[in-house]
């Protein structure tokens, strides 16, 4: 008689599967560069997978209407009739290399209005770019297009030998006489 294990197999190796998470980062924006009052701040969220880019900003205070808005390039929908104060949002599809543009060397926020076209208030958030290759022997330079995991948890090593331990077991429960 044979037990079923397929679905208890299956759950052991997706447990041993690395997970990734999204990465987020975040500026304050404020008018130093023109002297106006504004202020602001912005969070920018790259995906996991580094193909989506979810961006939102909040400002108020400056000293004409809204008129665009951007994150390096990315431009947010200014809706008509925005004030000196607001929140806006962007959802953009995007390729790896801009993602991992955006995440090596950082970006810019920039909020344009009627007094300044050309930017009233802006707002840095630092990259994180990866370290020289040959500067620690687990840090290889990140291919292009994949999540890096440069050092496996001992917990993924524990879950792999689990999970083999658990094949050699279930075909001696399945067939006792093997």
């Amino acid at each position: 008689m044979r037990k079923p294990i397929g679905g208890f197999l299956a759950a052991v190796v997706l447990l041993a599967l690395p997970v990734y998470a999204s990465t987020v980062f975040t500026a304050s924006l404020d008018g130093s560069s023109t002297g106006s009052p504004g202020s602001g701040f912005g969070t920018a969220t790259i995906s996991d997978d580094l193909m989506s880019l979810s961006v939102s900003l909040d400002f108020s205070g400056l000293e004409g209407d809204a008129t665009a808005a951007s994150l390096s390039g990315f431009p947010l929908t200014v809706p008509f009739g925005t004030t000196t104060s607001g929140s806006l949002s962007g959802f953009f599809s995007i390729a790896t290399a801009e993602a991992l543009n955006l995440e090596d060397n950082g970006g810019t926020f920039s909020v344009s209005s009627t007094a300044f076209p050309g930017g009233e208030i802006s707002g840095s958030f630092p990259g994180t770019p990866p370290p020289p290759v040959g500067s620690a022997p687990d840090q290889l330079p990140r291919p292009i297009g994949f999540p890096v995991l440069l050092t496996p948890e001992p917990a993924v090593f524990a879950l792999v030998a689990m999970g083999l331990a658990m094949l050699v077991l279930a075909r001696r429960w399945v067939d006792p006489h093997n």
